[in-house]
């Protein structure tokens, strides 16, 4: 499989490597973790909030071998590869829609440890406890086929694998217990995020234009070197 770091961003002058996608009020990001910080390279869903030793949460695949690109702007990241195209909007700070069309989406918890959990709750709904980043989130269907592989060995489950073809489904975190909402559809959730985006860009002063470069000034004239006069410069006989 090519290596994510080959894929390219809608922003020339930024990548997914050095700019993660977010939004204001938010702990939660998509981006490409150095590779001594993930045990897989690739596109993770990750946490910065300081509680747990870990801040990958999911690692997201599409099939193929392509190099997969990335396109990014600030109310929706897609993903894609070879046809499948996965969108990415996070209409609250604890919330990340994803819409799946063309191929299957793969997420994927990532831990050595195997210390995680994930248990079905009600209405199709999954909750996944991950323990190293003491996380809790709730994989909440919204329309189309998903499936939840979480077969438990012992005290937690052997891997923890989400595959959504040509659907939509949420992905919604908290501290203590899941409470149902309800929620919009892709396109006016990814709407609501791109307006409150440009009312904070309303509200920003504007970044006043470089100054116009100086003309530069001409060299003062050279100072005159002094002469010394200590004898007559002539003798003039009468």
């Amino acid at each position: 499989m090519s290596s994510i770091a080959e894929s390219t961003i809608h922003n020339p002058r930024s990548t997914i490597q050095t700019t993660p996608f977010s939004r204001r009020g938010s702990y939660l990001k998509l981006a490409v973790p150095p590779a001594h910080k993930a045990p897989v390279p690739g596109l993770y869903l990750m946490t910065v909030r300081q509680q747990g030793s870990r801040k990958d949460l999911l690692r997201l695949d599409l099939p193929g071998t392509a190099a997969p690109e990335i396109e990014a702007s600030p109310s929706k990241l897609c993903f894609r590869r070879e046809g499948a195209e996965a969108e990415v909007v996070m209409p609250a700070p604890d919330t990340v829609q994803i819409r799946v069309r063309g191929g299957p989406l793969t997420l994927e918890l990532v831990d050595p440890a195997k210390a995680n959990v994930a248990f079905p709750t009600a209405q199709g709904r999954w909750e996944i406890v991950f323990h190293q980043a003491r996380e809790k989130g709730q994989v909440v269907p919204i329309a189309g086929a998903l499936t939840v592989d979480a077969p438990w060995k012992v005290d937690a489950c052997e891997r923890i694998v989400i595959q959504a073809t040509d659907a939509e489904f949420a992905l919604v975190f908290y501290d203590t217990v899941y409470v149902p909402r309800d929620f919009l559809p892709f396109e006016e959730a990814e709407a609501g995020v791109a307006g409150e985006f440009a009312a904070y860009l309303e509200r920003t002063p504007e970044v006043p234009p470089p100054p116009a470069a100086a003309t530069p000034e001409a060299p003062p004239p050279p100072t005159p070197t002094a002469v010394r006069r200590d004898f007559p410069t002539s003798v003039h006989a009468r």
